[in-house]
């Protein structure tokens, strides 16, 4: 999956958490997660393949690197 793809569901699945009325942090995290992604110059599929540490890079935490 591209990054662009992964940007999407991120942005989509953080404004069906705000229509919801769930916590605006959570909301926050899945919207600063696209950001990164959108931001990476390689795919992030490639870096977890290769075994790098996505929690290392910013809004991408234990949780939500197991959401990618």
């Amino acid at each position: 999956m591209e990054n662009v793809e992964i940007t999407r569901i991120l942005n989509e699945y953080a404004d069906l958490l705000e229509i919801c009325d769930e916590n605006p942090f959570r909301v926050r995290s899945y919207r600063k997660a696209a950001q990164t992604v959108a931001g990476l110059s390689r795919p992030v599929a490639q870096l977890m393949e290769a075994g790098e540490d996505v929690t290392t890079l910013p809004g991408i935490g234990s949780s939500m690197a197991a959401h990618l």
